[in-house]
């Protein structure tokens, strides 16, 4: 018998939590699912943590390096072997512990420590800090973030190229194959949980990030009609709130890299409900016409069916969208320098256009007219927007926004 959500007793001292189900009791494991339960300890937000700090007598914050809705990230060192980490912990300015908020945060160590490609992020441990706050102990990776490298570009009027973008998207869909493959849908695809990580030497390694909202199947973390994710780069049905697969996290890719190539997103209006509506009913604007530097056909057969509003029409496996994406590189940049270092220094534009062959088939679209090679500046104006990068909770009602 597992417990029942809807009679959730108070949080008082003496019981403890099952971070898996979500029940409680004072048993060291779950009586529901043998899982290890964890003290339900009361948030204390007069608890302030701050770099010196040494949590569950393992790890020595140093600095902090990031903050956000759920909590903050914090360099640091193991105090025993000397090894750099990052810390997420989870923000204790809670009136109490918020189960959901919990339950994934515990989640995201499980599901991100099975995952053990190179372009992911690790995780290596997972604990409790003062004031009963969470924390999570990761890989310390140093390097920019896709989003800084982007803004950077676009300052200089430039965005990368198209071989550089497909160099890019290799390693992440490597990435991502490995998560689908496990059942795991990250749902937060967008540059800034993308690093270019730096290892010392000289050639930067592309890590996928931030797996604090991911879905799995079979979870029931995933409110009905709560539609988590970053507006801008959320697929049709997550702005439905509609149950997910691989293929939205491909339709956010496909945002992404649309945004690479022209440095901006392709949906940008005054409210995250009306971003969510392009997606649903809007066509992306020609990728060709918006990008910063010659986008070939080919690329953007790619990209339209990556951003197909139907997830059967979208790739089947993050293995099937990189496949097509390295024939295109092959086919039409083999004479460009191959890895990311180009991403992260000063580039020339390219000058020269890609050889012409029609490979259209691999991406089951019909072939173009012509290949057309264009790098115009966007001619509509920039509308601010609320937040479009950031993770957003938008309620809605399953199929409607």
């Amino acid at each position: 018998m597992s417990p029942d959500a809807s009679l959730e007793p108070e949080w008082v001292d003496g019981l403890r939590f099952c971070p898996h189900c979500g029940s409680r009791g004072k048993a060291t494991e779950c009586t529901y699912d043998g899982h290890v339960t964890v003290p339900a300890v009361k948030f204390d937000p007069q608890v302030i943590i701050r770099p010196g700090d040494v949590l569950a007598d393992r790890y020595r914050l140093t600095a902090q390096i990031a903050r956000g809705g759920y909590g903050a990230i914090y360099s640091g060192e193991h105090v025993v072997t000397g090894q750099e980490v990052a810390i997420k912990v989870l923000k204790t300015d809670f009136g109490g512990p918020d189960d959901a908020t919990i339950r994934r945060f515990f989640r995201e160590a499980r599901v991100t420590a099975s995952l053990k490609h190179p372009n992911t992020i690790r995780v290596f441990d997972v604990g409790q800090a003062p004031g009963g706050a969470f924390f999570l102990a990761m890989e310390m990776l140093k390097g920019p973030t896709l989003e800084q490298i982007l803004t950077e570009r676009l300052a200089q009027g430039r965005g990368l190229t198209e071989a550089e973008t497909i160099d890019l998207a290799v390693p992440v869909l490597r990435s991502l194959g490995e998560a689908h493959a496990l059942g795991l849908v990250h749902r937060d695809m967008k540059p800034s949980n993308i690093i270019l990580a730096d290892f010392g030497d000289g050639e930067p390694v592309v890590k996928l990030v931030d797996f604090g909202i991911a879905w799995m199947h079979g979870s029931s973390l995933t409110t009905t009609g709560m539609a988590l994710g970053t507006p801008a780069y959320m697929s049709p049905e997550q702005c439905e709130a509609a149950e997910l697969d691989g293929r939205s996290d491909l339709y956010a890719f496909g945002i992404l890299l649309y945004r690479c190539l022209t440095g901006d997103v392709p949906f940008r209006q005054s409210s995250a409900v009306a971003i969510m509506q392009s997606h649903l009913r809007a066509p992306v604007p020609d990728v060709r016409k918006a990008a910063l530097s010659p986008v070939t056909d080919a690329f953007n057969a790619v990209l339209q069916r990556a951003l197909a509003k139907r997830p059967v029409d979208r790739f089947a496996r993050a293995a099937d969208m990189r496949k097509a994406l390295e024939a295109v590189r092959d086919t039409f940049w083999p004479d460009e320098p191959e890895g990311t270092i180009s991403m992260v220094e000063s580039v020339t534009p390219l000058t020269h256009t890609p050889k012409h062959t029609n490979i259209s088939g691999l991406v089951n679209l019909p072939p173009p007219n012509s290949l057309a090679i264009t790098a115009s500046q966007p001619s509509s104006p920039r509308i601010p927007v609320a937040n479009p990068h950031e993770t957003q909770k938008v309620t809605a009602e399953r199929g409607k926004t």
